[in-house]
């Protein structure tokens, strides 16, 4: 299925992560989606889902870098909903890690600076021409602005917790029940 919108868990990868943090956490998605037992779980397993997160090892797989800042941005999404607590420590964390993502990065850029910044790395003019076209799609534009929009939120967050701040969400069977053929 890959992606329905450019939202922050609006992709099968999100989704997985979201999965994967609520078995760590030992959260049954089905009975504690929302609630007191949903914020307990992330709260005291947030050492291990960060841990889950930051031992990724990407190199230079840009793919790999993306899923790991996904990674962040889910968790930051997830916390923040429940109305968890954290440290100034994990807020920073969180913030860095999320911003790492590729199409974020490229997005918050001038088209004259992504130009420069593939000619410096010897890109052909193709490939330069190809990343200038992506960089005005709508998809990098949708992706800056949901990242953004989760960096504003973490960054305005309380974080002695207690209050939920939902990230905006659309799910697979809304997109397609709202598509226009």
């Amino acid at each position: 299925m890959g992606w329905w919108g450019f939202g922050i868990i609006e992709s099968d990868n999100a989704m997985d992560w979201e999965s994967d943090f609520e078995e760590r956490a030992g959260i049954d998605p089905d009975w504690e989606s929302t609630g007191e037992r949903r914020r307990q779980g992330l709260q005291v397993s947030l050492p291990k889902l960060l841990e889950m997160v930051s031992a990724i090892n990407y190199g230079e797989d840009q793919s790999v870098r993306m899923d790991k800042a996904m990674g962040y941005q889910v968790l930051a999404s997830m916390l923040m909903e429940a109305g968890c607590a954290f440290s100034e420590d994990v807020r920073q964390q969180l913030l860095a890690g999320a911003a790492d993502d590729g199409e974020y990065r490229m997005g918050v850029c001038t088209p004259q600076q992504v130009h420069e910044r593939l000619a410096s790395l010897e890109y052909s003019e193709a490939e330069i021409v190809s990343a200038l076209q992506a960089h005005a799609g709508k998809r990098i534009r949708g992706r800056t602005e949901a990242i953004g929009g989760l960096l504003q939120q973490l960054r305005d967050y309380p974080i002695t917790g207690g209050v939920s701040m939902p990230t905006p969400r659309k799910g697979l069977l809304e997109t397609i029940a709202t598509a226009s053929y």
